[in-house]
């Protein structure tokens, strides 16, 4: 037994995202039986290996092999700490609620475990756990979007709520939710209905306000009650406070006109028989 020592950076690549390649190779002029045991850095995994495949012996990875003057006991190994770190960080922007940033590193770790064979790990069901991780996040922005949107829908601003219920329904559609999928479509329909709904309402709002100022009191109170209706169905109470108000104006108006006819005719009369 024997112990070599060498510079280690001479004998091993960096690549991106920190991915290291260690490469080793012995010579002998005789042929003999090796044993290599690989020891890693701390948090760092084992990607791809060539040349000679390790067998694990407990904690360790033990690469056997021989030498003879013709071959060259080798072996090669990519190890990175990298996938690790970008699920670690995806995992603590979770927590706080930083999702767009959850994802991205997600997504990063995706794509960096895709670029290799993945040495004793199931590369489909990492790659599927990272995307299901994904998925999940999306699944909480989309039920937040939601939401935010139906706030929107109960302060009234029914174009704007309609545009956030696109927006979720496409992510919806995306994550393949066709319950909330169809949701986001009723409420959309809903937010048509309404925006509808209150354009003939200001209208005839308007409306009424114009036949008032012609002095065209019935007619006015009329379109002031048809408004009052349609913001009643919207739940919009103050604009229904406001028509109420309106429609008690135009009966004191009408009274008003018919005490100052009746005001008029009783001078005639009075001037004629006098």
């Amino acid at each position: 037994m024997y112990v070599m020592e060498f510079d280690l950076y001479d004998y091993m690549e960096e690549e991106k995202e920190k991915t290291f390649i260690f490469e080793w190779y012995w010579s002998t002029e005789k042929p003999k039986s090796h044993t290599a045991v690989v020891f890693l850095p701390t948090d760092a995994e084992l990607l791809e290996v060539a040349y000679a495949i390790p067998r694990k012996v407990e904690e360790t990875d033990r690469v056997e092999g021989e030498s003879t003057p013709s071959q060259s006991f080798r072996f090669q190994l990519t190890f990175s700490s990298t996938g690790k770190g970008y699920v670690k960080l995806a995992g603590r922007y979770k927590e706080t609620g930083q999702y767009d940033l959850a994802i991205s590193y997600y997504q990063k770790a995706k794509s960096f475990y895709n670029r290799f064979t993945l040495y004793r790990k199931d590369k489909s069901a990492i790659l599927k756990e990272l995307q299901d991780n994904i998925f999940a996040i999306q699944e909480i922005q989309a039920d937040t979007m939601f939401q935010g949107a139906m706030n929107t829908f109960q302060h009234k601003n029914y174009e704007e709520a309609r545009a956030q219920f696109e927006q979720t329904q496409t992510l919806y559609r995306i994550l393949k939710n066709g319950e909330r999928e169809a949701a986001c479509q009723e409420m959309i329909a809903e937010c048509e209905r309404m925006e509808q709904l209150k354009k003939e309402a200001d209208n005839l709002f308007e409306l009424g306000r114009s036949q008032y100022e012609a002095e065209q009191y019935e007619k006015a109170k009329e379109s002031f009650v048809q408004a009052k209706e349609k913001y009643e169905e919207q739940e919009d109470t103050d604009k229904v406070a406001e028509c109420d108000q309106w429609i008690v104006t135009c009966d004191e108006a009408e009274v008003g006109t018919g005490l100052c006819i009746l005001g008029i005719l009783v001078i005639l009369l009075w001037k004629k028989y006098s």
